[in-house]
């Protein structure tokens, strides 16, 4: 469930970010840097949940 919500909420920022892009809000290499942070913090976030589960 967590991994779930986690990887809609990289979805829903990686949407946000090109919004902004198209916008011009902000600049290209700014809203890949967004995009870039959100997909390593859901790696991240998914590898720690790995590392603690019981492998059978």
């Amino acid at each position: 469930m967590v991994v779930t919500a986690l990887i809609q909420l990289s979805s829903l920022i990686s949407v946000i970010a090109i919004s902004f892009i198209s916008a011009e809000l902000i600049s290209l290499a700014g809203g890949i840097g967004i995009i870039f942070g959100a997909n390593v913090g859901t790696t991240i976030t998914a590898v720690i949940g790995a590392v603690g589960a019981n492998i059978a």
